[in-house]
C-alpha cells in the first residue's frame, strides 16, 4: 500500500476521453486553414485591383499621347510599321520545316515572278539579250570542246576545178617522209631521210630555218655522248606533230628518239627517251600539250610537254605501230600494220577496244553487196588484206581505216 505521507488531499481533475481530444484537434486545423484561404483571397483581390490600376493608368497615358499628336507627325519617320507584314499563316510552321535549299528556290522563285510582272508588254531589255548571247556562245564552245558538235565545211569548198596555185618546196636531199601544217596556216614543216627538218613559210614558200641531222662523236666509255644529250637527231626522221597553239613542234625516228623543238626560237627544247625501236607516228591531243608516239617496239607512249616529263606506256598491238591519230577527248586511235588491228584507246580507262580487219564472214558479204553477184565472178580469187597502213579519227567517237587491199 502507498504510505501515507505521499498521500495528497487535492482533488484530481477527470481525464477527457481519447475521441474529445481527437475532434477538438481537428476543429483548431479547419479554422487554420479557413484563415488562410481568407488571406489568400484578400491577396488575390487586392493584387488584380493594383493590376486594374495599373493597366487603368496606362490606358489614360496613351489617350493623352494620341490626343497631343497633330495632323503633321502623321508623316513622321516615328510613326512609320516597321513590323514585317507576313500573315501568321505562313510564318509557323512551315518556316520550321523549310531547309535552306528550299528557302533559297523559293525566294528565287519568287524574285523571277516579280522581274517578269515589272517587265510590261513590249518591253525588253539589251543587258539580259547580252546575257542570252554569251550564254549560248558558251555552250557552243563547251560543246566544241567536248567534241559533241559537228561542223559541216565541205561544202563551202569547190573541188570541181583544179587548184589553181601549188606549192612547191625544195630543200630536201633525200625522199621526204613527213610533213605537217600549223593551225594557223603560217608554218610548214617537213622531214627527209637525211635527218634534216625544214621549216617553211606557207604564205610564200620561203623557207625560214633548219634543223640539221647531228653527228655522234666516235669515242668509247664514257667518252661517247649519250643519245639523248645530243640536241636534234642522229639519223632518218620518219614523224613529225605540231601542237595546236604551235609552240612546239615534235619530232621522231630512227634514231629512237623524240625531239622537241620551240616554233617561236627555232631551238632545239628537250629530247624524250624511252622506245626501244623507231619512231613511227606522233599526235597531239587537240588544245592540249599532250603527246601520243608509236614505235615499231608496238607500244603508244603518252607525254605531258606542259611539265617536259613522261605519263605512261600502253601496250596491245602484235605488230609494229604505223599509225596514229588523236583528237580533244583522251583517247586515240593506232593501226597495228600485220597484226590487222585498229585499236581504240580510252586513256582515262586505262582500256582499249580492239577492231580486226582483213577478215572474211557471210554478214560482211551480204552488207557488201557479195550475196547478189555473178557465179562468174565469184570463181575469181580476192585479195585478202594483210595490213593497215593508217587510221584518222572524224569524231570522238567515229575512225576511218586504210589498208594494203586499196
Amino acid at each position: 500500500m502507498p504510505d501515507s505521507f505521499f498521500a495528497s488531499n487535492k482533488n484530481r481533475k477527470r481525464t477527457r476521453s481519447t475521441a474529445g481530444h481527437d475532434s477538438e484537434s481537428a476543429r483548431k486545423v479547419l479554422k487554420k486553414r479557413a484563415k488562410g484561404a481568407n488571406g489568400t483571397a484578400r491577396e488575390t483581390s487586392a493584387s488584380t485591383k493594383v493590376n486594374g490600376a495599373q493597366k487603368g493608368k496606362k490606358k489614360r497615358l496613351d489617350e493623352e499621347l494620341d490626343s497631343d499628336k497633330t495632323d503633321e507627325d502623321d508623316g513622321g519617320i516615328d510613326d512609320l510599321d516597321l513590323r514585317a507584314d507576313i500573315e501568321p499563316e505562313g510564318s509557323g510552321d512551315e518556316d520550321e520545316e523549310e531547309t535552306p535549299a528550299e528557302k533559297r528556290l523559293r525566294l528565287a522563285k519568287l524574285y523571277l515572278e516579280s522581274v517578269k510582272e515589272g517587265f510590261a508588254d513590249g518591253e525588253f531589255d539589251a543587258a539580259e539579250i547580252d546575257k542570252e548571247l554569251i550564254s549560248a556562245r558558251l555552250k557552243q564552245d563547251v560543246l566544241e570542246h567536248s567534241g559533241k558538235v559537228h561542223l559541216f565545211i565541205a561544202d563551202s569548198f569547190d573541188f570541181s576545178k583544179p587548184p589553181s596555185t601549188v606549192l612547191r618546196c625544195r630543200g630536201h636531199r633525200l625522199s621526204v617522209t613527213s610533213a605537217v601544217a600549223s593551225d594557223d596556216a603560217n608554218w610548214l614543216f617537213t622531214a627527209g631521210k637525211e635527218g634534216s627538218i625544214i621549216k617553211w613559210n606557207l604564205l610564200s614558200g620561203r623557207k625560214v630555218a633548219t634543223f640539221h641531222k647531228q653527228r655522234i662523236e666516235k669515242g668509247k666509255g664514257k667518252e661517247r655522248a649519250h643519245n639523248n644529250d645530243i640536241q636534234g637527231h642522229t639519223d632518218e626522221v620518219l614523224a613529225l606533230a605540231v601542237s595546236n597553239d604551235g609552240k612546239y613542234l615534235a619530232s621522231g625516228g630512227r634514231d629512237k628518239k623524240i625531239g622537241v623543238w620551240d616554233v617561236g626560237k627555232e631551238e632545239w627544247v628537250r629530247g624524250f627517251g624511252g622506245h626501244k625501236d623507231w619512231i613511227s607516228a606522233l599526235a597531239f591531243r587537240k588544245g592540249t600539250l599532250q603527246l601520243y608516239s608509236g614505235s615499231f617496239d608496238r607500244t603508244m607512249k603518252l607525254f605531258d610537254l606542259s611539265v617536259m616529263g613522261y605519263v605512261e606506256t600502253l601496250f596491245g598491238h602484235q605488230d609494229t605501230i604505223v599509225s596514229l591519230d588523236a583528237l580533244r577527248s583522251e583517247s586515240a586511235v593506232t593501226g597495228g600494220a600485220r597484226d590487222k588491228t585498229v585499236r581504240f584507246w580510252k586513256i582515262a580507262d586505262e582500256s582499249q577496244l580492239v577492231f580486226r580487219g582483213g577478215g572474211k564472214s557471210a554478214v560482211r558479204e551480204l552488207l557488201e553487196g557479195g550475196a547478189f553477184e555473178d557465179k562468174g565472178r565469184g570463181k575469181q580469187k580476192r585479195f585478202v588484206e594483210g595490213s593497215i597502213e593508217c587510221v584518222a579519227m572524224i569524231d570522238e567517237t567515229t575512225f576511218i581505216s586504210g589498208g594494203d587491199t586499196g
